[in-house]
């Protein structure tokens, strides 16, 4: 068989004569003042000895050297301390241009704000980057994004992650609605976000946002939606999932007591599996109507729990210890399950040092069709 060689070896060029995944190996150890133009992916992560401008420079003139060639990146990173500088701003563009016109696969665009000189300071993106056709994968960091001229066509985005960018509902949604065969969504402290709305997205499977500036509603449509998490910084917002029909996991996060207060929550879902709850709020009532809930966790102060989950295997309840009130004197619990799987002394244990106190534990329990009571005093 005949080996797959490089023309240039005839020339002496045994460099060249490499097979190319071999070649492209070798080239990913080389920094960017190394990078040869054939290379399918570019890094440049900040942490090379060179300043900003000089690295941006370097690559500037390594890719546009080879502009119009026969060439198109895989990958296109690019991660420096943000400048107003004019010049800069300018070369960051030809750059981006160059990435899209060689139908880049991912790009991942960043900046790094020294926050005493440039408080809340973004990278303006470029249009362009909503036309890419051929990208699959799109990060975004400390970006601005203003909105889109025509219809997005990110035809072929699968994963998008926007990291501490500034772009209010319109912007969000409309760039979402570009991306037909979007998968997995991450959107971590998006200034500007009030109402977040993501259209009917058919191949969405996962979705994650945390949020830091008073998102108030999140209202999601996606049919194979299986992963929902949702993290808010003071207050949870306002959080529609209905329909998505094939959830499997929901994870409601609540990290800093606000002065709002959220006193209910009732989650509704056919096909939920896993549901983990954690928030330190004065809530009162949480009401789970998933029939199809096999695993239930909770953090947080002691609530009143209702459930029609039939299929519970696993429970882990964590209360605060500040809010919970040993002074209780009867208590009861339900059980409607068709295995009683599990231990009914480490459940009386457990209940018991919730209320160390109990004169009275009344345990009522339906299993096969038939009622049965347990008591102890």
């Amino acid at each position: 068989m005949e080996s797959e060689t490089n023309p240039n070896a005839a020339n002496g060029d045994m460099i060249s004569a490499l097979l190319a995944p071999i070649l492209h190996h070798i080239l990913s150890f080389l920094s960017i003042e190394q990078v040869w133009h054939s290379h399918p992916g570019v890094e440049c992560n900040g942490s090379l000895s060179m300043s900003p401008e000089n690295t941006l420079k370097c690559l500037v003139k390594t890719l546009l050297n080879h502009y119009g060639d026969d060439f198109s990146l895989e990958k296109f990173t690019f991660i420096v301390q943000l400048s107003d500088d004019v010049k800069f701003v300018s070369s960051i563009y030809r750059c981006l241009r160059y990435a899209v016109e060689t139908n880049v696969k991912e790009l991942k665009l960043g900046f790094c704000c020294p926050h005493s000189n440039y408080p809340d300071s973004y990278y303006n993106l470029p249009q362009l980057v909503f036309y890419a056709k051929s990208m699959s994968l799109l990060g975004l960091d400390s970006c601005k994004l203003e909105s889109p001229r025509g219809n997005v066509t990110l035809s072929c985005l699968r994963e998008l992650r926007p990291r501490h960018v500034c772009a209010d509902d319109q912007v969000i949604k409309d760039l979402i609605s570009g991306c037909p065969l979007i998968e997995f969504i991450s959107i971590i402290s998006c200034r500007g976000l009030k109402h977040l709305e993501l259209p009917n997205l058919g191949k969405l499977k996962e979705f994650k946002v945390y949020d830091e500036y008073g998102l108030e509603q999140v209202y999601i449509q996606g049919m194979n939606a299986h992963s929902v998490h949702i993290i808010g910084l003071h207050m949870l917002p306002h959080i529609s999932v209905v329909p998505c029909k094939n959830l499997k996991k929901l994870k409601l996060c609540q990290e800093i007591v606000d002065c709002m207060k959220l006193r209910s929550i009732k989650i509704s879902s056919f096909c939920l599996k896993s549901f983990l709850f954690i928030g330190y709020d004065t809530l009162d009532e949480l009401k789970l109507c998933t029939p199809n809930l096999s695993i239930f966790k909770y953090h947080g102060d002691l609530i009143s729990f209702s459930s029609t989950a039939l299929a519970l295997s696993e429970i882990a309840l964590v209360f605060n210890p500040d809010n919970i009130n040993n002074q209780w004197f009867h208590v009861s619990f339900y059980i409607h399950s068709e295995y009683l799987n599990f231990s009914l002394a480490k459940l009386v244990d457990g209940l018991l040092w919730i209320a160390h106190h109990a004169g009275t534990l009344l345990m009522m329990c339906i299993q096969n069709d038939c009622d049965y009571e347990l008591s102890f005093k």
